[in-house]
């Protein structure tokens, strides 16, 4: 089931319009001698978000499909009316998980589809690592798929990354009619997901679907992953916004967003901060469902869970491939729900 997100509520709405002129003043930021990509836009640029470089990009003339997609793009058949962009969000030294997305749910059945368009977006080497940048261009010449931004890996750059996804999108592959972002530790069902693309409540292009999170509040504990000190965000709760280890994107999302983004000062978190702040200042509509993406997944996972959901984090080498095992063979043998749960002993 899937439902729209908004703003729920007045204090919200506050805390969305004062986050930017509060940062403003805490950080003494200048307004940049950059034009607002959007013209109407009358807000100061606080962020040059069009100035990304790509020391590794993809050469137009290899198997880059997103110069050939149009506003009327069809598959070889003819038959659906969608064309979508897939962003692994990775980082320069994961080739490992790099690799097994390849040999998984990212193999031959995915690649030879004419409509969709994969890559692996990370970052630059920490202090020019020479071996790794060789690395990454040996990788990229056998399988034509990395795109590399300048900006370094790490936590905390994961907004930055985040966002040149949207500039490098916007700029190279503007005929895709969705671009799914999703990190390099999430699980892609392509049965489910090319299902949801078919539905007419996800045919939508200038919405947001993925998993909603509402009424979240700040991480205020020191040595938590996701903490945020009440000088950063002094109120107690964030706007809605979707998880960010998957979501999908809309082809008229992707302008808007990014020109959110120049005027409104960065925020550690990206999902927050892209999904969240920037959509709200943008006006979208993001759609919260969980057969889009899901955070938890079941202990041994579920054959009912693995048809009806497209998208889900793992936590381990060993759950990714396990992910794998079970989703083949459900589909391998046609295995209904419950019938898929009898066999494989996880009722």
């Amino acid at each position: 089931m899937a439902r729209n997100i908004v703003a729920n509520s007045a204090s919200e709405g506050r805390e969305l319009s004062g986050y930017t002129g509060y940062t403003v003043q805490r950080l003494g930021l200048k307004p940049l001698p950059v034009p607002p990509l959007e013209p109407n836009n009358k807000e100061s640029v606080v962020n040059d978000v069009l100035s990304f470089h790509y020391p590794i990009d993809i050469n137009a003339q290899q198997q880059f499909k997103c110069p050939y997609w149009t506003d009327q793009s069809l598959n070889a058949s003819g038959s659906i009316d969608t064309t979508l962009l897939i962003v692994v969000i990775s980082a320069a030294g994961h080739s490992a998980k790099r690799n097994l997305i390849r040999t998984t749910w990212a193999g031959p059945s995915l690649l030879n589809v004419d409509w969709i368009q994969l890559i692996f977006l990370v970052g630059s080497t920490p202090n020019e690592d020479k071996i790794l940048k060789d690395r990454l261009e040996k990788e990229n010449a056998q399988h034509q798929d990395l795109i590399q931004v300048n900006v370094v890996d790490s936590y905390a750059n994961l907004t930055l990354k985040s966002i040149a996804l949207l500039h490098w999108a916007h700029g190279h592959c503007p005929g895709a009619k969705f671009v799914l972002k999703c990190d390099d530790d999430t699980y892609l069902n392509f049965n489910v997901l090319v299902n949801l693309l078919g539905k007419e409540q996800f045919q939508q292009s200038d919405r947001l679907y993925g998993l909603g999170i509402v009424q979240d509040r700040p991480q205020r504990d020191p040595n938590n992953k996701y903490y945020i000190s009440r000088t950063v965000w002094p109120w107690n709760m964030y706007p809605a916004f979707l998880s960010g280890g998957g979501y999908l994107m809309g082809r008229d999302t992707i302008q808007p967003l990014l020109s959110a983004t120049q005027t409104t000062p960065f925020f550690p978190l990206e999902d927050v901060f892209l999904t969240g702040i920037c959509a709200r200042k943008a006006r979208i509509t993001s759609v919260s469902s969980r057969r889009i993406y899901e955070r938890f997944i079941p202990k041994k996972l579920d054959a009912c869970f693995v048809r009806a959901t497209a998208m889900w984090q793992t936590q381990s080498k060993i759950q990714f491939l396990q992910s794998h095992n079970i989703v083949s063979l459900i589909y391998q043998r046609r295995l209904p729900c419950r019938t898929a749960c009898k066999y494989l002993g996880i009722c």
